[in-house]
């Protein structure tokens, strides 16, 4: 495992859900933090520099649109990735400034590649 010195903010409020992002994606040689909330997420992006964002449904303090619009506000040009266990093509169509979409995997193979993919396009 070669460390890749890229740097991933992952917004889940599920514990369980986020240990096994954090797990698979450490696993990868990447640098993952993990926050529960859209206020820590923002408190976060913008004290430190992440190369990758991945977000998620909803969350308790705001909505993952207007998160992911308030993150575009703060840093236009890291990717986003929005996780969701129901994302149609019309809600794509209301998330601004995703680069990626996934459905929440169930074989988290789909997720590492994605990561891959879009941390490739910042090199």
């Amino acid at each position: 495992m070669q460390a890749k010195n890229i740097r991933i903010l992952c917004v889940e409020e599920h514990e369980d859900v986020a240990n096994l992002i954090n797990f698979m994606l450490r696993q990868q040689g990447y640098e993952v933090k993990i926050v529960r909330t859209c206020a820590d997420c923002l408190r976060v992006a913008a004290a430190e520099r992440f190369d990758l964002y991945i977000l998620n449904d909803g969350y308790v303090d705001c909505q993952s649109i207007e998160l992911c619009e308030r993150l575009r506000l703060m840093d236009p040009q890291t990717p986003v990735l929005f996780l969701s266990e129901n994302l149609s093509s019309h809600d794509r169509t209301k998330i601004t400034g995703a680069q990626a979409y996934l459905n929440k995997p169930r074989d988290f193979v789909s997720l590492v590649q994605t990561v891959e993919a879009l941390v490739n396009l910042r090199r």
